[in-house]
């Protein structure tokens, strides 16, 4: 009894032992093949399906454009007539190649209608094996705990036997399947999908046939139709109707160049009202010409005599560089600025040097000593004429710069407009002033001299009893300074001077880090220190001042500057 026991039980150990597993590799790997490639081949179809319904839409559905223009257009329109005798053709045509292509796609229906079948025995043969699962429980219970009935484990044993041989077939059959859908793609859905997409060649080349055939119906002028012309009326005296487009097809278009809406703009806006249409596609208007005045006229003009000078107490400019030259001589500017030369006929003829960034002021007959020194900064000092003065100062301000030494030797000047003063005295009998007192942030010339040690500088003194001859030599030299800066070649050469200067790296170094120094902003401090946004503002402000227009406004800017100084 003991022995027939334990044989019974290994029997039923090696049963479930050897039975089906809840998770097959092989099937689930043939699983995820499918569902991957079934959905691409599901999609494919669909859209094809999709396609044919567009085609049909396009050419013989209601809803196409041949047939709404047979529904909206007169019968003697060219474009009803045409579409009539287009659509019996492309009706034909389309058909024709429908019954052509069923061989083709019923083979693709049928390949597609293949992966509902396997979605189906998955799911059966799923089923069996939650069956399996459940059974081998029951017999591993019973095992472990005999029931008072002996005939329910050999039951539960034979339930189990007879799910497992169903279970080994439908897999079999499942996974054959599967592998027999993959085989067929090549024949069931790959090829006769590639003779469809190959058809629609010759439906296409039907149809542009078709078309081609009776393209001369649409040669012709369609009808003329306006049921409101006879409601508009007469026009207004003001305005000029075109002629009615009715007649447009008799008579060619006008040329595309005789279109235009307006004449080109004109700078001062002078033509903003004076256009008048005349109907026919041309513009009448004309620019008044004499109603512009280019600004080159305009810039030279010397300030007006409404001038008021500055009163005599003299305030000193609160700036950090200390001011150009100063000199302590005590004149009286004119009440009114007198007609000064014009800046294209300037009467003193400049040294023969070349043109430098700066204008130099005149050379003087004789040397009277070294120049004064300048700021140390480069490029600061800009050139006789920048520093005001009041119309009475103390002796102790400082005078407006002026040429070093006694009176230049200049040629002879318009007697007309100026009169050099009869009492004007060389300045080789000045003396230097007994006490002088500089102005507000500027240093004296014994302490100018400890920091520019190779510069000396001696002030001349202003004899009360003599009067200089300012207007005169301002003058000239305002004329000489004029002359240069709206000179085109020193324009172009101080351009390129300045774009070499802005494209330096070095220079863009520089002027980057003093701008990241002064700011406390941090985002401007930080784009002040990239070297790319230093290159990029270089580069802009290169290009700008290479720029002829620039260079231009630039050196007539400077010319107005100059010709508006005071002295």
């Amino acid at each position: 009894m003991k022995n027939t026991f334990s044989k019974f039980k290994n029997n039923v150990v090696n049963a479930f032992s050897n039975g089906p597993k809840t998770t097959d590799t092989n099937f689930e790997t043939a699983r995820r093949e499918f569902t991957a490639f079934s959905e691409a081949t599901n999609n494919t179809y669909q859209s094809l399906v999709k396609h044919d319904k567009n085609l049909k839409k396009t050419f013989i559905d209601p809803s196409s454009l041949n047939k709404n223009i047979q529904k909206y257009f007169v019968s003697d329109h060219p474009l009803c007539i045409y579409t009539t005798e287009v659509l019996k053709q492309v009706e034909f045509s389309f058909n024709d190649w429908v019954e052509s292509q069923k061989t083709n796609y019923d083979l693709l229906q049928q390949y597609v209608a293949r992966i509902k079948f396997i979605r189906e025995s998955i799911l059966d043969r799923d089923g069996v094996v939650g069956e399996l699962d459940r059974s081998a429980g029951k017999i591993k219970d019973l095992q472990a705990k005999p029931s008072k009935d002996p005939h329910k484990l050999p039951n539960e044993q034979n339930f189990y036997n007879a799910k497992k041989e169903q279970y080994d077939v439908l897999n079999y059959k499942l996974l054959s399947d599967i592998s027999q859908f993959f085989e067929d793609k090549q024949s069931q859905f790959d090829r006769p999908l590639q003779n469809i997409i190959l058809s629609l060649g010759y439906l296409f080349t039907s149809i542009s046939t078709n078309h081609s055939k009776h393209t001369a119906l649409l040669e012709k002028n369609p009808p003329y139709f306006n049921p409101v012309k006879d409601l508009v009326g007469v026009a207004p005296t003001s305005y000029t109707t075109q002629e009615s487009i009715g007649k447009s097809f008799d008579n060619p278009p006008p040329p595309l160049s005789l279109r235009k809406s307006s004449s080109p703009p004109i700078p001062n806006g002078a033509n903003n009202n004076q256009q008048q249409y005349n109907g026919n596609g041309h513009d009448s208007y004309q620019p008044p010409q004499p109603a512009y005045q280019p600004p080159q006229q305009q810039t030279y003009q010397p300030p007006q005599p409404s001038y008021q000078p500055p009163q005599p107490s003299y305030q000193p400019p609160q700036q950090a560089a200390p001011p150009p030259r100063p000199v302590s001589v005590q004149y009286q500017p004119p009440q009114a600025a007198p007609p000064r030369p014009a800046p294209h006929q300037p009467s003193y003829q400049p040294p023969q040097q070349a043109a430098p960034p700066r204008p130099a002021p005149p050379q003087p007959s004789h040397q009277a000593g070294p120049p004064p020194p300048r700021p140390s900064a480069p490029g600061v000092y800009p050139g006789p004429g920048v520093y005001k003065l009041p119309a009475q100062q103390d002796q102790q301000g400082p005078p407006p710069p002026r040429p070093t030494g006694g009176r230049p030797q200049l040629p002879s000047a318009p007697t007309t407009q100026y009169q050099p003063p009869s009492q004007y005295q060389p300045p080789t009998q000045y003396q230097p002033p007994s006490q002088y007192q500089p102005p507000t942030q500027y240093q004296p010339p014994q302490q100018q001299q400890q920091q520019q040690q190779h510069q000396q500088y001696q002030p001349p003194q202003y004899n009360p009893q003599q009067s200089y001859d300012s207007d005169f030599v301002n003058e000239q030299a305002n004329g000489y300074a004029t002359s240069v800066v709206t000179n085109p070649e020193y324009q172009r050469a101080a351009g390129n001077a300045a774009a070499n200067k802005a494209n330096d790296p070095r220079v863009q170094g520089q002027v980057g880090g003093q701008i990241a120094n002064n700011t406390s902003n941090p985002y401007l401090k930080s784009a002040a220190s990239n070297s790319k946004v230093q290159g990029a503002a270089g580069k802009g402000f290169g290009f700008a001042a290479r720029n002829e227009t620039v260079q231009n406004a630039a050196g007539n800017a400077a010319a107005n500057q100059i010709n508006n100084r005071q002295y």
